[in-house]
Order: structure tokens, then sequence, then C-alpha cells
């Protein structure tokens, strides 16, 4: 459409006898031809920094050699090219050039070292130049003739070659590859093959510049689209890294808690194996019939925590039981471990998950017995018509007071405190699940706790 609109403006120009303006912009139009290239080039090569691919950086090579080689046929100072069309056998060492790095860049071959593209591109674009330089200054215009044959059939082979390669790569997005061939190779070939006259206001002239015009425009808003896509390409990437990122922090999280669980659980069987071994006769049969189904439960818990198919805050299997149940044999086993704990059963029964209520009492009891040693404990309920409480109080020297408002959340200890920060936060996270609650309650004497429950009518 831009190209359109350029071509009917010069016919405009053109009808009117605007020479001077004609001029004027076929000079401006090589000119913005050759920064185009060297703009396109550094667009490609941001690219290739964004993205880390070498197709890109191959790609910004070849172009900079472009702008650099056609830069004495592009910045005309005084007048428009000649009828006659001068090329030189260096225009096929620059169509090997280019399309050598063209093959480069489907190989997908790392430009590093010498190889770097802004190095390679400066390096080929000046000897290039250099050796036409050099060839001009020979008096050789007998074969001038079969040299523009040669040059001019090895135009289109390179265009071939060049385009087939670029366009097998995978570097680029579809849409973006033929945009980026065709318009290039229109542009280069009719600037170069086509002759033009002095007359501003020729067809030919008209011709080159309006196709100039159009290439310098397809190719900066090609590079420019592509360095778009490689910003929301790498914004794609940040977004599943940082994706990644949080799921490996969430699986770190997990495997945390599932440790302490299991250490948890661990150590639950070990206090019940223990009483049920070392002083069996002075259990009652009931007291041992509920230490086994402690034990039971911890084993099974400890199945479950180590079962990798079983995620940490699974839905849990709410049941209702008996308080007592589950609480008497923890209270047992701290009992064996040398605690002082004082317990009165209520023969009350509540709705919750056996193994979040076990968890909560675990850390709560743990807890006392780490930051309040040889403190007493006080473990009995209070009911009301929808909720029983399961208090847990200790004479100990309390919560300190800065640690009240963050107590449950995760990873929060005092400075002297050996634990992780997860055992509170775990057993209220999981008895909400249940449907209860964790609470830190109001005490004058050391730390008080209560674990509340739904209560079965």
């Amino acid at each position: 459409m831009t190209t359109l609109v350029v071509a009917t403006t010069l016919l405009v120009l053109q009808q009117t006898g605007q020479a001077d303006a004609l001029a004027l912009i076929a000079q401006a139009t090589q000119l913005c031809f050759a920064l185009v290239l060297v703009t396109g080039a550094v667009l490609l090569l941001c690219r290739w920094y964004l993205l880390d691919q070498p197709a890109s950086g191959w790609i910004a090579s070849a172009m900079i050699v472009l702008a650099i080689y056609l830069r004495p046929e592009l910045y005309l100072t005084s007048e428009l090219r000649s009828t006659e069309v001068l090329v030189v056998p260096t225009d096929v060492l620059c169509m090997l050039t280019v399309a050598w790095m063209s093959r480069c860049s489907v190989k997908q071959q790392v430009p590093a070292g010498w190889r770097h593209p802004v190095l390679l591109g400066l390096l080929g674009g000046f000897a290039l130049t250099f050796l036409r330089s050099a060839w001009l200054a020979l008096d050789l215009d007998a074969y001038q003739q079969a040299i523009t044959l040669l040059v001019s059939l090895a135009f289109p082979v390179a265009v071939f070659v060049c385009a087939r390669w670029v366009l097998a790569s995978s570097a680029f997005p579809d849409q973006y590859r033929w945009h980026l061939v065709v318009p290039l190779a229109l542009g280069i070939g009719f600037y170069h093959f086509v002759p033009t006259s002095t007359d501003p206001l020729s067809f030919a002239s008209l011709l080159v510049t309006t196709v100039c015009a159009g290439t310098a425009i397809s190719t900066l808003t090609t590079s420019i689209a592509l360095v778009q896509d490689a910003f929301a390409t790498q914004s794609r990437r940040l977004a599943q890294l940082s994706d990644r990122a949080a799921l490996a922090e969430v699986i770190v999280h997990d495997d945390a808690e599932r440790l302490h669980e299991c250490r948890a659980a661990l150590a639950g069987i070990s206090s019940a194996s223990q009483l049920l071994i070392a002083n069996p006769d002075a259990l009652g049969a009931d007291q041992s019939q509920r230490l086994q189904e402690l034990l039971n439960s911890e084993l099974a818990r400890l199945q479950s925590l180590l079962d990798p198919r079983i995620a940490p805050g699974a839905e849990p299997s709410v049941q209702s039981i008996e308080l007592d149940e589950v609480v008497e044999p923890l209270v047992l086993a701290a009992l064996s471990r040398g605690v002082d704990v004082e317990y009165r059963p209520t023969r009350t029964e509540v709705q919750v998950q056996p193994e979040a209520l076990v968890s909560a009492v675990l850390a709560l009891v743990g807890n006392a017995e780490r930051h309040a040693p040889g403190a007493r404990l006080s473990v009995w309920t209070t009911i009301d018509s929808e909720h029983v409480a399961l208090h847990i109080s200790d004479d100990g020297p309390g919560i300190p007071a800065s640690l009240e408002d963050t107590l449950f959340t995760r990873g929060e200890r005092g400075d002297q405190s050996p634990g992780e920060g997860l055992g509170l936060y775990a057993a209220r996270r999981e008895i909400r699940r249940s449907g209860g609650d964790l609470r830190l309650e109001q005490s004058h004497l050391g730390a008080r706790f209560a674990v509340i429950l739904p209560r079965v009518a």
C-alpha cells in the first residue's frame, strides 16, 4: 500500500514536470535504502541478542555487507547514474558471501570470534569494496560486456539460493521470511542491474526510485516486526520461567512440609512403640489398644506422606471421631517421654480429619517441649452448641509479643528457635481444611492454644 502511494506521488510529479523534486526524491531514496539496510541489521542484531538466535546474527551480517558494498552506488552527491550499468566480478564475490551467510543462518552456526556478525559484516563489506575499487582502476573495458552478462546471470541464481535457505530457516516466523527476502532481492536487483538515465523524469528513474522506496519500507517494517516478535517471545519465555520458578517453589515448600510431617509421624511412632514395649504391664487394655491404633494411624500417615502420588494439601477425609481416642494416646506418648501433662477427657465427638488433629496436637506439644522444657502442660476441652475447643497450655515463658501476629505464618520462628517455622503453619492449614481453626489465646502464664473443631450433635 505504501509503495502504491509512493508510485502515485512520483507519477504526479512526473506529469507536472517537477524534475528537481524527482531528482531530490531519487537521491533521498537511494540514501534511505542504504540506511535501512544498516537499520535492519541493527534490529536483527537486537533479535539475536534477545533470543540468542544465530540466524538473526547471520542475516544482520549479510545486510551490513550489502550496505557497505552498495554504498558507492547509493550515496550520490551530484547526479544519478549514467545509462550504462557498471558491474564487476566482485559482485559475484558479494553474492557468494551473502549466500554463505544465508546458509550459516539455516545451519544455526554460532557467530562467535572472528565470525561475530558486526565484525564479519564490516570486514566483508570493506574488503569487497576495496576489491571492486581495485578492479575499476584497471583498464578492462574490452571485457565489460562479458562480465556484465556473467554477473547478470549469476544474480538470479544467488537470489534463488539465498531465498531457498532463508525460507527454509525455522528461525523466523513464516510470514516474515518472504517479506525479508523478496523485497531485498528486488531492491538490490533493480538498482544494481536496471539502467537509469540522467533524466529524473524518465520511466527507468521512476521505476528504480519506486522499487527502492518500497524495498526500504518493507525491509524496515519487517525488521521492526521481527524485533517485536523477539520481545513477545522473550516475554513468553520469562512468563514460562516465572511459572516454573513458582512451581519449583511450591515443590520445595511441599517437600519441606512432607519432611516436617514425616518427622512428626516418626516421633509419634517412636513414642507409642517405646511405651508399648517398655511398659506393657503398666498400661490398661484400653490404653494399649489406643496406643496401638495411634501407632497404626501414624504408620499409615507416614506411608501416605512418602507416596509421591499424594500431594500435600489434598482434600481431607473428615470423619466423626471421639476426641479422646486421638488425644489420649498422644498424651500417653508425651508422658512416656517425661513431659508433665495433665489431661481431662470429655468423651466428646467432633468432625475432623484424624491426621490433621494428630498433627496439630503433636506440633503444640512438641513446641512446648522445645521452647518450655520442664514446663507443665494442661490439656482440656470446652464445649458450646456448635464447637469443641481443645485447649493446650503450658506454664513456660510464653510467646514473645513480637511473634503473636505472625506466629502462624510460614517460616516464622523466634531468633533462638531450632525449628523451621512449619509446624504451626501446617497444623492450622490442615485444621482449617477440616472445618476448624487453630488459635493463639491470651494467657497470663505461658502459651495457650485452642484447636476449634465442629461438634457432632
